[in-house]
């Protein structure tokens, strides 16, 4: 990690020297980070915690953060409301290892440049390129970034709605969804997401449901719902080290691999 006594301003320096804050509480993937960033001469900083994030949001400049969306004493998608009333036009890469669509929708409507899903998460490619993304956003508005005066009401160029449709081909590439469903999935305007696609009780099941026990069955249907491993468990009252094991098992029953994709094979006729 490097660090400067006296530095240039985030719009003075090359994106090369940006500084960047990563938040996660997931020590593996902060090593993973910081010897990506540490690679790249990027000056960075590591805290595994929501609380320690806005500490050093308030005391450094950052041109970056790349958050988790899961934190011991948080979530990502309070730390992305701090930044945007704290932090101004800060860019936020969000990543994570649960992903649902209403936690990815939440994150762009609050200006997330990317929504990440581990373990496959070429960080310093997204890095550079959202850096990069933001440098030319400030060589078009001559050094000061104007979310007014964009025509797309963007700082770099990519409105809500292209964001969304990005969501929508990654689903669509991830999950073998046809374009037009990840598009209504991710466009549904009440926000929840994952609750679109959810089946109603009186609606006919498919057959993967059968391969689950009753307890995965329970945490299934919250899933499908739009609740997070966390709402679940308090909801059943067992851990949430409880829930994502049950949610392992169900993985490995009906072939998926992420939350996501759990959804949509257990809601698909």
């Amino acid at each position: 990690m490097t660090s400067h006594d006296d530095p240039p301003s985030a719009t003075d320096r090359g994106h090369t020297n940006a500084r960047i804050l990563v938040v996660d509480d997931d020590p593996t993937f902060l090593r993973y980070a910081g010897r990506l960033l540490e690679a790249e001469g990027y000056d960075f900083v590591l805290c595994d915690s929501a609380l320690r994030a806005r500490q050093h949001l308030r005391d450094r400049e950052f041109d970056l953060l790349v958050t988790d969306i899961q934190l011991p004493d948080g979530d990502g998608i309070e730390l992305l409301r701090f930044v945007s009333r704290e932090c101004g036009l800060l860019p936020v890469i969000v990543v994570t290892g649960y992903p649902t669509v209403s936690t990815a929708i939440d994150a762009l409507r609050l200006d997330a440049m990317d929504y990440l899903i581990k373990p496959s998460v070429d960080l310093d490619v997204r890095v550079a390129q959202v850096l990069s993304r933001m440098a030319d956003a400030r060589r078009r508005h001559g050094g000061a970034l104007d979310p007014a005066g964009d025509p797309a009401g963007d700082p770099a160029g990519h409105s809500f709605s292209s964001k969304l449709r990005q969501l929508a081909d990654q689903l669509e590439a991830e999950l073998g969804l046809p374009s037009r469903k990840a598009a209504d999935v991710v466009s549904n305007p009440n926000g929840s997401g994952l609750a679109a696609a959810a089946p109603a009780p009186h609606q006919e099941r498919n057959d993967r449901w059968r391969l689950l026990t009753r307890r995965e069955t329970e945490i299934a249907e919250r899933l499908v719902a739009g609740m997070s491993p966390p709402q679940i468990a308090e909801i059943l009252g067992i851990s949430t080290s409880t829930v994502r094991n049950h949610l392992q098992a169900a993985f490995r029953k009906v072939g998926a691999r992420t939350q996501i994709e759990l959804v949509a094979r257990l809601t698909q006729r």
